[in-house]
């Protein structure tokens, strides 16, 4: 071993650590654009998902709204169609007949003779 070839070894060394650094320093650049990047994507994404969840909610509340519409009646319409069905409208000419003939009852019962 002698000292040009020391040299020369030391030179070519040193070259390939200069080499070495500057590939080191650009994808350390790399590496931050691309955290950067990773950063810009998630909040797009948690923006996007935000947006997601606003359409999800309108549509929920929108479909919500749409059953209630269609399925549910208003108290009154139940109950005029359950008091129609079940129990016919009395007119005020059967109440007088049926009124009278409960008082024809009474005063039979209460005219009774004892022999």
């Amino acid at each position: 071993i002698t000292k040009a070839s020391l040299a020369s070894w030391l030179a070519k060394t040193s070259e390939a650590v200069y080499r070495s650094r500057q590939l080191l320093r650009q994808a350390n650049s790399a590496m931050a654009r691309l955290k950067e990047d990773k950063i810009k994507d998630k909040e797009t994404i948690i923006r996007l998902q935000g947006e997601i969840l606003k359409k999800q909610s309108a549509q929920v509340a929108s479909a919500v709204q749409d059953t209630m519409k269609k399925e549910l009646k208003s108290y009154s319409d139940i109950v005029t169609k359950n008091c129609a069905a079940q129990s016919p409208v009395i007119t005020p000419k059967q109440l007088k007949t049926v009124v009278r003939e409960v008082v024809t009852l009474e005063d039979r019962s209460r005219n009774q003779m004892v022999f």
